[in-house]
């Protein structure tokens, strides 16, 4: 799929679960687009990974209830790595930088919004940092209280995504159920990490004046119950804030405090003019587009 000047600003991000969205919206989908592990800009080296369309995720979330009569708030925080590209693991030599491993990885915290039990949650607040390069691999600096939470915000930050919305269900004991749905706006991306098909730099894309660069992040979530002393260290006494989790006495509380595992993907999408938006928001079947469409020039 090539981009043309006139449309090359219209391309939002999208990070996306392929379960999520159905054939007829896939037409969107940025395909044979390019993530160099070392950002020196040369697509034709081993470190410069061409993705058909996505990238896989899997992760960690904690997540808190405030409840009255089966409704009320929560908080959500986690942390996500890639672990390959159109379902194909990335190998040691395309994830080595200056002779090191490295891991691509995500940091989500300041998730909120509401609740109820036995039907949806509406996320309202949240921020997703994108990260790669670390001479530890994901999850290997936990337990160090050094805020390196679980090695995912390890290395260079490469990029930030400020929520607008977002949209899941859970059942009657407070357990996520099925997809869970973020919509996010880009704000910056690192140079030399993304790329279309035809070598031009997403980094480009991102206009603070017109905001038009957007993330979705869709995953399943199921519900741990016994997380490992690392992941109550990390994720949930660190980066939850939940001091039961850094004396390792924390256990799930549902339907007021959980721990979950989450796997999905991540995409990138073009939706250059109001059909293509309407399109996308129907695909999504009402998972939380919120954000009024923009006129593009």
């Amino acid at each position: 799929m090539k981009l043309s000047t006139r449309r090359k600003k219209a391309l939002p991000v999208i990070l996306a679960a392929a379960m999520a969205l159905p054939m007829t919206a896939s037409a969107g989908f940025l395909e044979n687009w390019y993530f160099d592990w070392d950002a020196d800009g040369d697509l034709t080296d081993v470190n410069a990974v061409q993705m058909s369309e996505y990238i896989d995720l899997i992760g960690n979330s904690y997540i808190e209830n405030t409840l009255s009569g089966g409704s009320g708030t929560f908080t959500d925080v986690g942390t996500f790595i890639a672990t390959a590209g159109d379902g194909t693991p990335f190998t040691t030599t395309q994830k080595s930088v200056g002779g090191v491993v490295h891991e691509l990885t995500a940091l989500f915290t300041g998730g909120a919004g509401t609740v109820t039990l036995g039907g949806g949650i509406n996320f309202t607040a949240g921020d997703l940092e994108l990260w790669i390069g670390t001479p530890e691999d994901y999850g290997s600096s936990a337990g160090t209280a050094d805020n390196i939470y679980y090695g995912a915000n390890n290395g260079t930050k490469i990029g930030d995504l400020s929520l607008t919305s977002g949209y899941g269900l859970v059942d009657i004991s407070g357990v996520p159920n099925g997809l869970i749905t973020l919509i996010f706006e880009a704000t910056f991306l690192k140079d030399d990490y993304f790329f279309d098909e035809n070598g031009n730099d997403l980094k480009d894309l991102i206009d603070p004046t017109d905001p038009i660069l957007f993330g979705f992040v869709t995953t399943n979530a199921s519900l741990v119950d016994n997380p490992t002393k690392n992941h109550k260290l990390e994720i949930i006494g660190e980066l939850g804030g939940n001091p039961d989790g850094l004396d390792e006495s924390y256990t799930n509380d549902a339907p007021n405090k959980l721990f979950v595992s989450n796997n999905g993907q991540y995409r990138w999408s073009v939706v250059p003019e109001p059909a293509s938006v309407l399109l996308l928001s129907m695909g999504l079947l009402g998972m939380g587009w919120r954000k009024a469409k923009r006129r593009t020039a």
